[in-house]
């Protein structure tokens, strides 16, 4: 292992530093070995060569320097003095090793690592009262005549984006020196003093319409490796996009632990007949000092379409050696919320893990987790929307803006509990976008055992699909109940639009509505006629794929279709299936449902009273 010392004291003897001291009291003594200091600042693996503690190879005209400073620590009204200030550019190997003398007492010793250019040459400077070899500085200046490292700027006129060159670190490290040698202590791993900042556009289409950019926000310019304290502000322009795939533009800021990036300004230039619109990200977008952050949105459109409302999808990594994950900013506390209600699961099979849900807290963040295609906490590829799930009290959604589980591909036993008051509300004007509402936005596994209550209206430019339960079901939705109003109009009239009082529309082969109950008022306007309805149970379904299920049909409570448009060639309706107008009817029916799916875990149940509708209860025994 080669290693780098700078022995002071030769040099010292024959004259080639001066004095460290402000005083002649202070002047740099003869050294022995009971005032010598041996200090080793290893780099982080992801900054040196992967899967070592090597020094990283420097970018293309670029080299690694490396600074030590020593500021006394003293008693609060004194004023810390540098004692030491170390430089060393262009090393190689393994480690960069400080070695110096200094008489006993407490000090800070500073740290900073960064790439400047290949031809900067070393020269005498004066800093904090020292005179030092000081490298020419390339983007951040060092420098500072009082100071040093406790004022690291940015150099304004060669801020760059889009490069590694700009990745530095620093450290902090307490030395109490006593009348004895230190040699090798442990030091803190470095660490950086920024986040890296990554801009990417969700839509490859979109971005394969853009030629060029602007992007222009603030960020602090300075920084001081004792505290930490990143200060001042400087706006800065970036004028090139990335050549990462689908990348606009990343950054390193400095960052305190924590912070949030002010508003970031973004122009377009278009590529060959193509008028791109100027966009806004609000400000917000989370930073955390010595991790990354990824920030992907669909920010790129054409004129005259605007992007009123930018939404971000954001992941912070701690690891720069692989690619990030994309997670909404929700991700994060949803996890907080959901993963302590796990009761099984482990490795890397959704049907492996189980959760109970209580709240609707613990509801909405299963939502979250499934919109941003969130894996699991511990695993490497299940992800929570494939799991399973258990309701094991009443929720009440407030008539709070509801947004529809997403592609639901797990099991959901409701265990006879009901959600009530859930408002569904979705309103898209993206001719591109296919608009799906419901508890569900679409089911691809199993939900069962189940009451909801609320109202789901879906509004869009292209095809709609609105239900109690979901929008669209390709899997199995068993003794479930929808009580409430469903809505769906689309603006187009080619496109399919279908709402019913248990899915919209159905996008499988099996058998998919079995002994539910349906209590809804179901209206559609727009889209074309041979591709759209209306139905109690279903707007547009193979009427095969129901059986042992009931809607209302009465005139002025229900839908008198029980599904609007019946794919089946014969008009079939399926097995056991029933109309009603009124509570006792339903009731009459309930051993009929019950009877016909004799496999369930739970069946219907007469209300509590004349006029309430029918409750969930378990079979005894159970058959599972």
């Amino acid at each position: 292992m080669k290693k780098y010392h700078l022995y002071l004291w030769i040099i010292a003897l024959v004259g080639l530093i001066t004095s460290c001291s402000q005083d002649e009291t202070d002047a740099l003594q003869t050294a022995t070995e009971s005032n010598r200091v041996t200090l080793t600042a290893s780099l982080p693996e992801d900054f040196a060569q992967i899967g070592t503690r090597a020094l990283p190879t420097a970018p293309s005209d670029y080299k690694l320097r490396c600074i030590l400073e020593v500021w006394t620590q003293g008693a609060p009204d004194q004023t810390p003095v540098l004692k030491q200030r170390i430089e060393q550019a262009g090393m190689t190997g393994d480690n960069v090793v400080f070695d110096f003398t200094i008489d006993e007492g407490k000090y800070y010793c500073l740290f900073w690592a960064d790439f400047i250019a290949t031809d900067s040459k070393g020269i005498s400077a004066t800093i904090g009262g020292l005179s030092c070899t000081h490298y020419d500085d390339k983007f951040y200046a060092t420098n500072d005549v009082t100071n040093g490292l406790k004022a690291i700027s940015i150099i304004e006129n060669v801020y760059a984006f889009n490069t590694d060159a700009r990745d530095a670190f620093c450290g902090l490290y307490a030395l109490e020196k006593g009348a004895t040698a230190v040699t090798n202590p442990t030091i803190p791993a470095l660490t950086r003093p920024f986040a890296k900042l990554t801009i990417k556009e969700k839509n490859a289409t979109n971005y394969g319409y853009c030629s060029g950019l602007q992007a222009r926000y603030t960020v602090p310019k300075n920084f001081n490796v004792l505290s930490g304290i990143a200060s001042g502000t400087v706006t800065v322009t970036c004028n090139s996009k990335s050549a990462e795939s689908q990348t606009l533009f990343s950054d390193y800021i400095f960052t305190e632990a924590s912070s949030t990036l002010g508003s970031i300004d973004l122009t377009f230039t278009g590529t060959e007949g193509k008028d791109l619109q100027s966009v806004t990200i609000p400000a917000g977008i989370p930073l955390k000092r010595n991790y990354k952050t990824n920030a992907t949105g669909s920010l790129i459109s054409e004129k005259p379409v605007s992007i009123k409302d930018v939404k971000l999808t954001v992941d912070i990594n701690s690891d720069w050696t692989t690619s990030d994950v994309e997670y909404n900013t929700d991700v994060a506390p949803a996890r907080n919320i959901l993963d302590p209600v796990k009761t099984a699961g482990s490795g890397d099979k959704a049907e492996d893990y189980h959760y109970t849900i209580a709240t609707a807290e613990q509801l909405a963040a299963l939502s979250t987790l499934a919109k941003a295609n969130a894996v699991i906490t511990g695993s490497t590829e299940a992800m929570y929307r494939n799991a399973n799930y258990v309701l094991d009290a009443n929720i009440d959604l407030e008539n709070k803006p509801w947004t529809p589980i997403y592609n639901f591909y797990g099991t959901f036993d409701g265990q006879g509990n009901t959600i009530s008051n859930m408002n569904v509300s979705i309103n898209s004007t993206d001719e591109n976008y296919e608009a799906r509402g419901g508890l569900f936005e679409a089911i691809g596994g199993k939900v069962s055992n189940l009451i909801v209550e609320g109202a789901v209206t879906v509004t869009g430019a292209k095809h709609c699909f609105a239900g109690g339960i979901c929008g669209l079901v390709a899997g199995t939705i068993e003794f479930c109940r929808f009580n409430g109003t469903v809505s769906s109009t689309t603006s187009n009239n080619n496109a399919a639009n279908a709402a019913g009082g248990i899915t919209g529309s159905y996008a499988g082969n099996t058998l998919a509505i079995t002994g539910c109950i349906a209590n809804a008022q179901v209206t559609i306007s727009g889209g074309k006629a041979e591709s759209s309805g209306a139905g109690g149970l279903a707007g547009d379904i193979n009427g095969r794929n129901c059986s042992y299920s009931a809607w209302n049909s009465g005139s002025s409570g229900g839908t008198t279709d029980m599904i609007g448009k019946n794919n089946n060639s014969d008009g079939a309706v399926g097995t056991g299936n029933n109309n009603f107008t009124d509570i006792s009817t339903l009731n009459s029916q309930l051993n009929g449902i019950n009877n016909g799916v004799s496999e369930s875990t739970y069946k219907w149940q007469t209300g509590d009273s004349g006029t309430a509708y029918p409750k969930l209860v378990p079979r005894t025994p159970v058959i599972n």
